[in-house]
């Protein structure tokens, strides 16, 4: 079974389905001081050719807003011009994956006496049962967000979401997705706010 997402090798718009959960880490450098970052931007030139998102960029533009709008709550502000405190680079991935599901198809019969077919069980013991194996291939995309300090050059925060992908053209419930797996990204964000 296919289901749905954030990331997408084609070109169709992608959403995330609200069934499937996002699975969420973060890491951070300890030694970043975090109150002294009060500006954000993007970097310049072109992703990556095997980046996700260099595929899809309406996707990436809504990843991109999204993350401004929640760090922007947070007090950040868009650095229009000159050097901001922090650089934000996003970066993506699918992988398709295979889920095996295993399936008792239950016990019929009884214990004892005759079962099916007027047979007689010399066991005491009537019936049968077994197993059903299902086999479903399905897309998982990955989003990462980085966050380099422009003055070290350095990765300060990484968050990392993934979640199973699929195509849908509604823009308001990928942009309403998008959202959701971002600020669940974000919610640590800054490390001791």
């Amino acid at each position: 079974m296919r289901t749905a997402a954030i990331l997408t090798v084609g070109g169709s718009l992608v959403l995330l389905v609200g069934c499937s959960s996002i699975q969420v880490s973060t890491d951070y450098d300890p030694t970043a001081d975090f109150s002294k970052y009060k500006s954000f931007g993007w970097p310049t030139g072109d992703r990556p050719p095997d980046d996700a998102l260099a595929k899809n960029p309406l996707l990436a533009k809504r990843i991109e807003a999204s993350i401004g709008q929640a760090i922007e709550a947070r007090g950040f502000t868009m650095q229009e011009g000159g050097m901001p405190d922090i650089v934000i680079i996003t970066h993506g991935g699918t992988q398709e994956k295979m889920q095996v599901t295993n399936y008792s198809t239950g016990y019929y019969g009884g214990y004892g006496g005759y079962h099916g077919y007027g047979m007689r069980d010399p066991w005491g013991y009537g019936g049968y049962g077994g197993t059903r194996t299902d086999v479903s291939y399905y897309e998982e995309g990955t989003l990462v967000i980085d966050f380099i300090d422009t003055d070290t050059k350095e990765l300060v925060w990484r968050g990392m979401g993934t979640k199973i992908l699929g195509s849908g053209t509604d823009p308001e419930k990928v942009q309403a997705n998008v959202d959701k797996m971002v600020e669940k990204m974000l919610a640590t964000f800054p490390p001791g706010a």
